[in-house]
């Protein structure tokens, strides 16, 4: 829709297209906040460069990385692993947890005025509000990991227990809107894109189903998990 609109008359600026695409299922209010949820994800994300910390890994990132020239196919981060074998690194990863702090805080924002906002309640509403509170969800599950493993480094198990804790629950708060969004897709073939099925790629499920069972979420649980002394749980791949 937006390649369209912008293929007969260019818009003053990108978000015109953004506003556009939403206002005649959620009005330009919303279109509005969407534009600046764009501009505040830019931000954090690309100039920031917090993304890495946010992506899945699978157990192919994980190794490419160890690699002697590494390979890296996607934005690098320091990892649970990295930040155990060097200490030193903490001071990194503190810079991005307080980056983090500050892009959550830009999101909790977000989803209070979009509750605030008269939207009518239809699938795109509905996807609205579930996608912000998942983006929200993430960068808590994200911080409480880390912070569950530097806890741990300086020898405060309570600590680190507590936010480990604080990462389950985000997960299983998550996992609600997961289900949620997975029962309302707007794709018609409805488990196509989720489910395990034979396809053409090397790959044999379908483009989201990492996404609907959280396994990269799971797999950075577990891993802290083993770290802190919290579970057993062997991490999954992630990778098929």
């Amino acid at each position: 829709m937006t390649s369209l609109r912008a293929s007969y008359e260019l818009p003053a600026s990108p978000d015109e297209l953004i506003v556009d695409a939403y206002r005649p299922d959620l009005g330009s209010a919303a279109g509005a906040l969407v534009a600046r949820l764009v501009a505040a994800q830019k931000q954090a994300l690309i100039d920031q460069r917090l993304i890495g910390y946010l992506v899945g890994r699978d157990v192919a990132i994980d190794a490419g990385d160890k690699l002697d020239p590494p390979i890296i196919s996607q934005p690098d981060r320091v990892t649970f692993e990295d930040l155990v074998a060097n200490p030193q690194l903490e001071g990194e990863v503190t810079d991005k947890l307080a980056a983090l702090d500050d892009y959550g805080a830009a999101l909790a924002a977000f989803d209070r005025e979009l509750g605030a906002l008269d939207l009518p309640d239809n699938r795109w509403s509905r996807e609205l509000r579930d996608g912000v509170a998942v983006d929200y969800l993430r960068t808590e599950f994200v911080r409480a990991n880390y912070g569950a493993v530097l806890a741990h480094l300086h020898g405060d198990a309570a600590a680190a227990n507590q936010a480990y804790e604080r990462a389950k629950a985000r997960l299983a708060d998550a996992r609600e809107h997961i289900i949620a969004r997975h029962a309302d897709l707007h794709d018609t073939h409805r488990r196509r894109l989720v489910d395990k099925t034979p396809n053409v790629t090397f790959y044999q499920f379908g483009y989201l189903y990492m996404a609907d069972t959280l396994c990269y979420w799971q797999r950075e649980l577990d891993q802290v998990g083993a770290i802190v002394g919290s579970s057993t749980a062997i991490p999954k791949s992630c990778l098929f």
